[in-house]
């Protein structure tokens, strides 16, 4: 039988022992083992970091779906069931897929499959369908909960913004070599002659790139221009789970006092705020509305997308 392995790992659980190493030794150990009709061969392990089981967007997984189509293997091994997926309905639905679509057996080190035991196994991995979405429902409601608290506390709970370095325990405080850029940024668009894309082409002359090291875009910045996390404040932002497994972040935002300084001057800040609210106010005045007009555009567009 032509083996392959299917390993994942989230960013919460990699605190745990859910380790990909870890996962690939069972998987390699439980092939080795086998005899008669399942003796065989392992031939891959595709491997998933950082990625949430309660989504199907996950590159490793979806390759291994277009190979199993493609009959390029028998069967798929997971170290638990939950590898695979953490919503029921995903895992029904891959598991049907899989076994009568593309005549794939499917086996789990720690458990019972159907395929090897049709009754007792058909009950376990209902039984862990449930507990596993459980689990990741559960495991949401801690998190926000947590992150709820760490914001009431004044600790910034996500990746420091431009700008800034964050401490161990979540205190922001300025990054040496990219606050001057955040300066150049406010001060920029404070002269209210600079659109939200006019400031981004300053940074990026001046050589400023974003903390994952890319060049600044029109809707970075004004994200930056915006964000009060630069005065002091910390920001929550609860979200739903949408069925395909991904967040709606659609929900009103919470902003508590932080426990860092203001990075920018406060009325820098609000003079930037000034900026764009007369901007939304009199799309006519922006700096260039002469030129938009020449070509037949509405200014208020113009003015809205920048």
């Amino acid at each position: 039988m032509r083996y392959v392995g299917y390993v994942r790992i989230s960013s919460e659980e990699q605190r745990g022992n859910y380790s990909l190493a870890a996962q690939k030794h069972a998987i390699e150990t439980w092939v080795a083992r086998q005899q008669g009709t399942l003796a065989g061969q392992l031939n891959r392990i595709y491997e998933e970091e950082c990625h949430s089981g309660m989504t199907d967007h996950r590159d490793a997984f979806q390759q291994m779906l277009q190979d199993a189509r493609a009959g390029s293997f028998d069967a798929i091994v997971v170290h638990k069931w939950d590898r695979l997926a953490r919503l029921r309905f995903d895992a029904i639905r891959y598991k049907v897929t899989l076994r009568r679509e593309y005549g794939i057996k499917l086996f789990v080190v720690e458990g019972v499959s159907e395929d090897e035991d049709e009754y007792i196994g058909m009950f376990f991995e209902a039984m862990t369908e449930v507990w596993g979405e459980l689990y990741s429902r559960n495991l949401s409601r801690e998190t926000q909960k947590g992150k709820y608290e760490k914001a009431h506390q004044g600790k910034h709970n996500n990746r420091a913004p431009f700008g800034a370095d964050q401490t161990r325990e979540g205190i922001l405080r300025p990054n040496p070599k990219e606050q001057p850029g955040l300066l150049l940024a406010m001060e920029s668009y404070a002269t209210s002659q600079h659109s939200d894309r006019m400031v981004a082409q300053i940074l990026n002359t001046a050589g400023y790139s974003t903390k994952q090291g890319k060049p600044f875009t029109t809707d970075m910045v004004r994200e930056m221009l915006q964000n009060r996390t630069y005065v002091g404040q910390v920001r929550y932002q609860r979200y739903r789970q949408r069925a395909d497994g991904s967040r709606d972040f659609s929900m009103p935002t919470e902003w508590f006092a932080g426990q860092h300084l203001p990075l920018v001057p406060i009325e820098l800040f609000e003079r930037c705020q000034d900026v764009r609210r007369q901007r939304r106010r009199y799309p006519e005045r922006h700096p260039r509305a002469s030129f938009i007009r020449s070509l037949g555009c509405s200014t208020a567009s113009i003015a809205a997308r920048d």
